[in-house]
């Protein structure tokens, strides 16, 4: 993990400046922040968590970190023009329904006519970008996001994972309940949410699809593409 993304970074930068690339935008994660607090509403940009170096689990989280790093000593040596977009949670058409991605299972589940199935309390906390709302801002940090400057690109319409099984439930129109399902392994509730103020002084972005419009499409396209069949 850490070898693909931080030996990556460097074979794209070096590329990056052998073609004379006027700038590179790298897309991070939001876990680089680190574990976020529960009565936190957002991360913000100047966060100065981390993730904790001695779990081998935080390997990308780390890497991601370093290969920010790397991005900015190449900025500042004037090699090319580096931006840093914080990716946090998407959902859209294409999103894996088989995976680790809570919103892709709820969907698979109704989509199956079965109660979403929820590995824990339901009480973390995430927030979801639409796709087209997460292209847009990525075109627009690339065209005019200033040089090292850092973005976080998501949503800050926070939601309980409970609550997002709920939602899916309602846009499918079935007549189905969330099953809380806790194991041992569940761990305590987090919380993931990006904090999106201060930062689109010099972009004027905003997201255009809300949570239920972002299910109620990727629900429709699903059907439409026969994914559950």
């Amino acid at each position: 993990m850490i070898s693909t993304i931080v030996d990556g970074q460097r074979r794209i930068l070096d590329q990056a400046v052998k073609v004379g690339a006027k700038r590179v935008v790298f897309m991070s994660s939001g876990a680089v922040y680190g574990p976020q607090p529960m009565d936190l509403d957002g991360l913000p940009l100047g966060w100065n968590g981390g993730p904790q170096i001695t779990n081998p689990a935080n390997a990308y989280h780390e890497a991601k970190r370093l290969a920010e790093l790397l991005g900015h000593i190449y900025a500042n040596n004037g090699s090319v023009e580096f931006v840093t977009a914080r990716l946090f949670a998407f959902l859209a058409p294409f999103l894996p329904l088989d995976q680790h991605f809570a919103a892709g299972n709820f969907i698979r589940d109704v989509l199956l006519d079965r109660s979403p199935m929820i590995n824990s309390d339901g009480m973390s906390i995430r927030s979801y970008q639409y796709g087209s709302d997460m292209a847009t801002w990525l075109w627009a940090i690339a065209a005019r996001g200033t040089n090292c400057g850092v973005f976080n690109v998501g949503s800050s319409e926070s939601i309980s994972v409970l609550d997002l099984a709920r939602a899916v439930v309602r846009c499918s129109g079935k007549n189905l309940e969330p099953t809380i399902v806790p194991h041992s392994g569940a761990g305590l509730s987090t919380r993931y949410v990006p904090d999106l103020k201060n930062q689109d002084f010099n972009l004027n972005l905003s997201n255009q699809v809300v949570l239920e419009n972002a299910i109620q499409r990727t629900l429709t396209w699903n059907v439409q593409e026969g994914i559950t069949k």
